[in-house]
Order: C-alpha cells, then structure tokens, then sequence
C-alpha cells in the first residue's frame, strides 16, 4: 500500500545524498530527503489516507523549512496545527 504523500521540491538546493528522517508525533510517519542534480526532494509520509490542509513557511531564525497541517478540512475556521519541522 501506498501511504498519503506530501512532495516538496526545493529548486537550486543541492543535497549530497539521502536520508530519512523518522517522526514520533503528528500525522507524519517519515520524512525523506532526497537528492536531484537540479533540487532537493522533501517527501512526508502521511499517517492519514487524506491529505489536511497545510501550509510550508520558511522560518529563518531556526534555518528550518516548516510545514504546518490543519487538524480541520478547508473552510472550517482556523483549527489547531501539528508542526513538523526538518531541520
């Protein structure tokens, strides 16, 4: 089975190989990095079999890329968020 994915690609960011990242908390399993000649490929492995409304945001102060998942669906008001951060 196929798990719910959240791709990000990072054009012009250059990671020298892989890795994954295992997550104990939230709706997110893993985390994996991947390395492309042209980008960096972020891939969250979702617990859930539907995609939450999300939001990604640098956050400069941390050197972090955070991605932020609603607990509500789309429309509902603002929902309590669970953040993953990837350092």
């Amino acid at each position: 089975p196929n798990p719910t994915r959240l791709v990000v690609d990072i054009p012009n960011i250059i990671l020298k190989g892989g890795k994954q990242v295992a997550v104990t908390s939230g709706g997110v399993s893993s985390i994996r990095l991947g390395a492309h000649s042209d980008k960096t490929r972020i891939v969250l492995d979702l617990k859930d079999e539907t995609l939450p409304v999300y939001n990604i945001r640098p956050d400069p102060a941390a050197g972090a890329l955070v991605v932020e998942f609603s607990a509500g669906a789309a429309g509902q008001g603002p929902p309590p968020r669970r953040n993953v951060r990837c350092a």
